[in-house]
């Protein structure tokens, strides 16, 4: 992977945050039970995981238990762009505080540098923009191409196929098929499992 330095990476995964928010503000009520490229989830399921997976980003960034955001997404209520964006907004906080990006995080399989955590954040959410874009009907190749290019580097490099699952709800399925020459966030989404248009 190449290598980015922490600051950029910050900023990257604040446009990351950006992008998700945008999507999700974008949700029309008959749209919130569309299926998603995800099997198990629908299009409530894909913006619950997402908002309680960026409060766990923030406790583990604010050096706290991640699982204090267990149940967060299940309550997050009918306003979804607000419930997103008050966890979008600790996360971006939780970064530009003193010393977070100097700081190991903890995650369950143990620490991690700053920089790791970042790109691996910012990649979590760029799969599931490319997800809920997917979704909705969008032109996917609107998204932010160098998040995406930041995504792809990062899961190349440090998904192995041990982390992978059964295809359904998880981050990481089977790797599936993309051409050569396939753009960055269609690469990005085969390479994380997600079945694309050929």
């Amino acid at each position: 992977m190449e290598t980015v330095h922490v600051q950029d990476g910050v900023a990257l995964l604040a446009r990351a945050t950006g992008q998700l928010g945008a999507l999700i503000g974008r949700i029309g009520p008959e749209q919130r039970a569309l299926p998603t490229p995800c099997a198990l989830w629908d299009v409530r399921d894909l913006v619950a995981h997402a908002v309680e997976e960026v409060v766990r980003f923030a406790l583990v960034t604010e050096a706290r238990d991640g699982g204090d955001a267990v149940g967060v997404g299940a309550a997050m209520g009918d306003d979804w762009a607000a419930a997103y964006e008050a966890a979008a907004s600790r996360l971006r906080s939780a970064w530009a505080a003193p010393g977070a990006v100097d700081r190991p995080q903890r995650l369950p399989f143990g620490e991690v540098p700053g920089a790791w955590a970042v790109a691996q954040q910012t990649t979590e959410l760029a799969v599931h923009a490319w997800d809920l874009a997917s979704a909705l009907g969008e032109d996917v190749r609107e998204l932010d191409e160098e998040v995406g290019q930041l995504a792809l580097a990062w899961s190349r490099a440090n998904i192995v196929p041990a982390m992978r699952g059964e295809a359904g709800g998880g981050f990481i399925g089977a790797e599936v098929e993309a051409a050569a020459d396939a753009p960055t966030y269609e690469a990005l989404a085969a390479f994380s499992g997600r079945k694309t248009p050929s």
